[in-house]
Order: C-alpha cells, then structure tokens, then sequence
C-alpha cells in the first residue's frame, strides 16, 4: 500500500515538474512588441449631433401608398439572387457559430475496428501468437475536453458571432439596395410619362397652331413662312414623342430586369409621382446614424470580429491544457472481445505549448492586428462616407423645395405670357414668332417642374437609404453593446 502511495506521489510530482518546465519554456515564443495603430472615430468627431426620432421604418415604400410600387419591391425582394447569396452567408456563419461553440464543451467520440494481422515473430508477442495470423478486435469510447485556459476557444467564439452581425447586416443592406432601387426606377418611369404626356400634348397643340395658320392663310394675315415653320414644328414634335416613347420602354425594361421579370412583362404598367413628401428631414446628421445603417453595423461587426480574432492568436503563444479519457475493449481474437478481462479504461491531461516555431505565431499575430487596423480604417471611411451621404441628401431636399417655390412662379409666368400670345394671334396682333417663343418657354417650365417633382422624390428615396432604410442594430444586443475600445 505504501509502495502504491509513494508511487502516485512521484507521478504527481513528475507531472507537476513537467508542466512547470513547459511553462517556462514558453517564454521562447512572446508576443511582446506587437500591436495596432488605428483607432476608431465617432460621429461626433465628424459632425453628427443631432436627435433624430422619424426614422425610416423597415418596410418605408408603405408609406408610399402606391400598391403598384409596393408589389414590385415585393417582387425583387423575393428569391433575388443578391438576397438569396447574403442569407446563405447568414446561414454559414450561424453554423460557423455552431461550431465554435462546440469547442467550449467535452467532445466524446466512438471507435471499433477488427483486423485480421501477422504478429511478428520477433516482436513483444510471446509464443504461440508471434509468427501467427490472429483477428485483433478494438473498440471505445473517447472523451476530451479543451479547457481554454487563455481564452482562444471563447474568442473564437465571439469571433464567429462577429461574422454573424455582420452577414446580418450584409443582407439588410442587400435588401435596401433592391427596394430603394426598384422605387428609384419606378418614380424615374413616372417621370418619364410625364414627360411623354408632355411630348403629346406639345403636338396635340402644334397641330392646332397648324391648323390656325391655315384659316389664317387664307384671310391673308399669315404667309406658307408661317405655314412651313408649322409643318416643322409638328415633325419635331414627332420626334419628341418619339424619344419619350423609347425611354418609357427602356425604363419599362429595366424595371423588368430588377423585379426578375421577362424584358416586356412591364409593358402595361403606368407610374405616377407622389404628391407629398415621404420623409421627414432632419435637422442636421443624426448621432444615432451609427446603429442605423446596415453598412457602418457590418463595419463595426468586422472591427469586433478582427480584436476577437487578436485574442485567439495571442491565445496561441500560451499552454493548451485538455483532459482526455477512454474506455473500450481490445483482444487477440473475437472468441473474448466481450470479456470483462478485455476492458481497457485510460485518463489523463495533455499539454500543448510552442517552444520554437521559426516566428510563425508572431507573423499571425501581426497579421491579425494588421487585419485589425485594416478593419478599423474601412469602418472610418464608411462612417465618414455615410455622414456626408446625409448631408449631401439634406442640402439637395433644402435646395430643391427652394427650386420649386421658384418653379411654380416661373410656370405660372409662362403659362400667362403663351395665354396672350396666342389670344393677340388669334386677334391678329402680332405674328407666329411670338407664340412659338412663348410656347417653348411654357414647355421648358413645363418640363423643369415634371423633374423637379421626380427629383424631390428620388431625393427622399435617397435620403430613406442613407439613414439605413429602417435597420436598426441596437435590436440586436451583440451589435449595439459590443465596443472593444
């Protein structure tokens, strides 16, 4: 008994001995010296400040009311090969999560196998079995378990819920992308229609003007001058429809393209412009806009995911310590297997630790902090990118409904001097040039208000997607709480 003792005494001394060594001996390989240089910016050091409370919400073409254009966002919204990319790249980083969650828990694995083998005749088997052929039988139960002393399985962890935020966000972003496209198409057709019901209008009333040469012609107050510049003007009007006609359809086709539908399925579809503005504007940036955009969340992600994965390699210069056990069976010949003398049970820690590795780790550590600062300037460019997105929206929104107070004044001008021009004709007070130099500024003023109608649209559209299109990350803890700085 005390042979057995003391026995136990100087294999838990070895051991003791053994790790204390391999401990120091890891000193050879430091991660000493080595680090990042970047940092982080906020958005108050670029300008945003203010308190926002509209935002835009997830589903923000409903407040649209337009069901046309509600059903093609649906329509390129559903199995779009842009969205079906970024789910499934949600869906692998939610298994990569699976799977570095798994190494945080005890790994138990089974084995059997049996082997029909010649022993060597001078090997450690003893006779009658070395020389023979005899069925070797194996079969176990295998348990090990990482215990993670530095961190590195955790941090592995938290990496692979890093990609997750991010492949979250990627696919938010995606689905902006093609909602705010397909309603930027659209009211661009309603624009469009606009112009090409302007176009018919135009050689609706050049037709006319035409025809009151004519009579005029024949009282004697207007010569064939007048009669050819008639003609001209209804061949260039002509031409005018025309042109509206092929941009109607091109638009037609590549409102096609974006909802997955054959190049004329559209070919029926009419659009209109809204009426009223679809966002409220804000004030100034919104400080908030860092959880709002699915882009600068994925930035952030990706900075979160680059300090995790500094930590696993760091992890990598320290011991790796696991607890290992098995219990099986093992026998010369199948005549035994099942025996309790052919039970073989063994359990014990193992260690793991570099000692000299030519700078490996070193070189993946700097590669990970590189990464790192990689990381950190590219969510700074996209923060900066999307402050004066905002800003670049909110002055042109400003601009335009400056524009179009103006606008309105100059049209109604118009549509007043081209009135009386075309009464003192018909009155024979003056002659043709006047009116055509009246009614091509009508059509210009015209045509100027039809696009800044589409253009204050478009611009709300714009403005929709630069404030994130109704994302929000700090519905989503992992994103909105983690800040490694």
């Amino acid at each position: 008994m005390a042979s057995r003792q003391a026995h136990s005494s100087k294999y838990a001394n070895l051991i003791t001995v053994t790790l204390i060594t391999l401990i120091a001996l890891s000193g050879c390989a430091s991660s000493k010296g080595i680090t990042h240089n970047q940092a982080i910016r906020s958005p108050a050091s670029l300008g945003a400040k203010a308190k926002f409370d509209t935002w835009p919400t997830e589903q923000w073409w409903m407040n649209l009311q337009d069901p046309t254009l509600s059903h093609l966002i649906d329509l390129a919204l559903k199995d779009n090969p842009n969205i079906v990319q970024a789910a499934k790249r949600l869906d692998k980083a939610q298994a990569c999560v699976g799977y570095a969650q798994s190494a945080l828990s005890p790994q138990v694995t089974g084995s059997a196998d049996v082997i029909r083998q010649r022993l060597s005749e001078n090997a450690f088997y003893p006779p009658p079995y070395g020389g023979s052929y005899q069925n070797i039988a194996n079969a176990s139960i295998n348990a090990s378990w990482d215990l993670d002393f530095w961190g590195k399985n955790r941090a592995e962890l938290r990496t692979a819920l890093s990609q997750t935020d991010v492949a979250k966000a990627e696919e938010s972003a995606a689905k902006l992308m093609i909602s705010t496209a397909v309603a930027q198409t659209y009211y661009q057709l309603a624009r469009q229609i606009e112009q090409q019901k302007l176009a018919v209008q135009t050689l609706e009333q050049r037709d006319h003007e035409l025809k009151l040469v004519k009579t005029r012609i024949e009282t004697g107050l207007d010569t064939n001058v007048e009669l050819e510049q008639g003609k001209g003007n209804i061949y260039s009007a002509k031409v005018d429809v025309e042109a509206a006609n092929e941009a109607v359809n091109l638009t037609r086709n590549a409102l096609a393209a974006l909802t997955m539908q054959e190049p004329h399925a559209l070919d029926k579809v009419q659009a209109s412009l809204p009426t009223f503005t679809t966002q409220t504007l804000p004030d100034d940036i919104p400080i908030d806009l860092i959880s709002r955009r699915s882009d600068l969340a994925a930035a952030k992600a990706a900075v979160n995911s680059a300090t995790e994965d500094i930590g696993s390699a760091k992890a990598e210069f320290y011991p790796n310590v696991s607890l290992s056990a098995f219990i099986g069976l093992s026998s010369f010949g199948l005549s035994k297997f099942l025996y309790l003398g052919s039970t073989v049970v063994g359990a014990g820690p193992a260690v793991h630790l570099p000692i000299f590795d030519a700078g490996r780790l070193r070189a993946n550590l700097k590669s990970k902090h590189a990464d790192l600062d990689i990381a950190i300037a590219s969510y700074n460019a996209v923060l900066l990118q999307a402050i004066h997105d905002v800003a670049d929206q909110i002055t042109s929104i400003k601009a335009v409904r400056n524009e179009t107070a103006d606008q309105e004044a100059a049209l109604y001008a118009a549509q007043s001097a081209y009135r009386l021009a075309t009464i003192r004709y018909e009155a024979g007070l003056t002659n043709y040039l006047t009116v055509l130099t009246a009614e091509d500024a009508l059509l210009r003023e015209r045509s100027k208000m039809i696009n800044l109608q589409a253009r204050t649209t478009e611009l709300n559209i714009a403005l929709i997607k630069s404030l994130g299109g109704g994302f929000n990350s700090q519905e989503n803890a992992n994103l909105a709480e983690k800040n490694p700085f």
